[in-house]
């Protein structure tokens, strides 16, 4: 059996050792790796293009269809709100970041 690579740097368990519970260790070096990891990177960027034009058109409405396809589940109204504020500051202009220090 082939374990994508991120698994296997995010502790994938023993498939042939019986675990009754399962101890949390995954670390921050892990969760980094994960996070930029090219699989994530891809399957962010497929989701992004096949949401971004759907409908309905509106922000909130995104979000919501959003959050029902990861997390299965509604959005409370301030985790909307958060999510089309974040969105909203990617579009602003990075005038205010100095490079090189």
């Amino acid at each position: 059996m082939h374990i994508v690579e991120c698994l296997q740097t995010c502790d994938f368990p023993d498939r042939f050792q019986p675990v009754g519970r399962r101890l949390v260790s995954t670390t921050a070096p892990q969760l980094l790796y994960l996070v930029n990891s090219q699989v994530v990177a891809g399957q962010t960027e497929r989701l992004a293009h096949r949401r971004i034009n759907m409908e309905p058109a509106t922000d909130a409405d995104r979000v919501t269809l959003l959050y029902q396809r990861l997390y299965g589940r509604l959005p409370t109204d301030t985790e909307v709100q958060a999510a089309i504020e974040y969105v909203a500051g990617l579009a602003e202009p990075a005038s205010h970041i100095r490079h090189g220090e």
